[in-house]
């Protein structure tokens, strides 16, 4: 085969790989943010559940 090609080919492969671990991190990092604002956002609610039931018992 041609060097040049041979280049070209490895260039393409490093590009798309690289491409394809950004897409995968971009994933993890959105999953991660997602989950902890959701997480957070649960607490929230239990936490202006508890404080509207003492407040109707009282």
């Amino acid at each position: 085969m041609d060097p040049n090609r041979i280049r070209r080919l490895i260039w393409l492969a490093s590009i798309l790989l690289g491409c394809l671990i950004s897409l995968a991190v971009g994933m993890a990092a959105s999953r991660l943010i997602i989950g902890t604002d959701t997480d957070g956002s649960q607490n929230r609610l239990a936490a202006v559940q508890a404080d509207l039931k003492e407040q109707t018992s009282s």
